[in-house]
């Protein structure tokens, strides 16, 4: 499992934006996790008690913003409602944005 650290210096990290549609319209409560290069979750530790865990939902927009990533290659893994598992790679770059957008068919 992969930390990254809220605190660390804003020039070190970056964010994903993922959009899944189905059809062309959002598709909302779809489960995606993130990984690291190595293929360990990527979860952010909040605080010295608290990490929140590497699986997340899209919100009624189909979306999912996650800041304070680490640079370097990231795969998303988005759960179908069917059950299927759908991947895409990207890099996250220190300062940008990398978006992704995931089709179901």
């Amino acid at each position: 499992m992969t930390e990254f650290r809220i605190s660390d210096p804003p020039h070190r990290r970056g964010s994903i934006d993922v959009t899944v549609t189905r059809n062309g319209e959002a598709v909302s409560g779809v489960r995606v996790t993130l990984f690291d290069a190595d293929g360990a979750p990527l979860t952010k530790r909040v605080s010295m008690s608290n990490l929140t865990g590497s699986l997340s939902a899209t919100d009624t927009a189909g979306r999912l913003v996650r800041d304070g990533l680490p640079g370097g290659r990231v795969t998303v893994a988005v759960q179908t409602p069917g059950g299927a598992e759908v991947r895409r790679e990207t890099t996250v770059m220190p300062g940008r944005t990398a978006k992704v957008t995931v089709e179901l068919e």
